[in-house]
C-alpha cells in the first residue's frame, strides 16, 4: 500500500477559517457527500434513500477497516456515511462529511488510482441517480452558490472582452 498524499494534511475542523467556510458546510450537511456518491449533477435525494445508500456504503466500509486496519485513512477519526445523513446536529454531520469526504478522495491516492469514484466504499450503481434533469436542483450552500455567481460574471467578462485585433 502507498501511503504517499498529493495535498496538504486536512485543517483540522476546530482550525477551519474564516468562520463562513464551517458555516457553509454546516448549512446544508450531506451536500457534498452526494456529489461524491450520486455524481456532480445531483439534484434532490430523498432523506430516505440517502440514508439507505449510506448505510449500505457502511457495511462496504467496516469491510474496508476490517481488511487493513492499518490504513489510517480508512479508520480516520471513525467517520460513517451515516453519521452524515442521520447524525445529530446539523454541524456534527457537518463535521463527519468533512473527513469523510476528504478520505473518499485521499484514499484513491494513496492506492493507484486517481478517481474517488472508485472507493470501494462507494456503489457505482448510484452514480447518475437523482440528476438535476429529473428531480430538479438540490440544495446549494452559500458558498457553493458565491463560487457559481463569481463564474457568471467571470464568464460575462470574458463575452464582453473586445474581440483581439490580428
Amino acid at each position: 500500500m502507498s501511503t504517499s498524499s498529493h495535498h496538504e494534511p486536512l485543517t483540522p475542523w476546530e482550525e477551519i477559517t474564516p468562520d463562513w467556510s464551517k458555516a457553509a458546510l454546516i448549512e446544508y450537511p450531506g451536500s457534498r457527500l452526494k456529489r461524491i456518491m450520486y455524481g456532480t449533477e445531483v439534484g434532490l435525494v430523498p432523506d430516505e434513500a440517502f440514508a439507505a445508500d449510506c448505510a449500505a456504503a457502511d457495511v462496504r466500509l467496516q469491510e474496508l477497516r476490517t481488511a487493513d486496519p492499518d490504513d489510517a485513512g480508512v479508520v480516520h477519526a471513525g467517520q460513517t456515511f451515516s453519521a452524515v445523513a442521520a447524525g445529530g446536529s446539523a454541524e456534527d454531520r457537518a463535521r463527519a462529511e468533512y473527513y469523510l469526504c476528504d478520505e473518499l478522495m485521499e484514499y484513491p491516492l494513496r492506492h493507484g488510482y486517481l478517481w474517488y469514484g472508485e472507493h470501494p466504499a462507494l456503489d457505482p450503481e448510484l452514480r447518475g441517480r437523482y440528476q438535476q434533469s429529473e428531480t430538479g436542483p438540490g440544495p446549494v450552500d452559500s458558498l457553493t452558490a458565491a463560487i457559481i455567481a463569481r463564474g457568471a460574471e467571470a464568464a460575462a467578462r470574458w463575452d464582453a472582452r473586445p474581440e483581439p485585433s490580428l
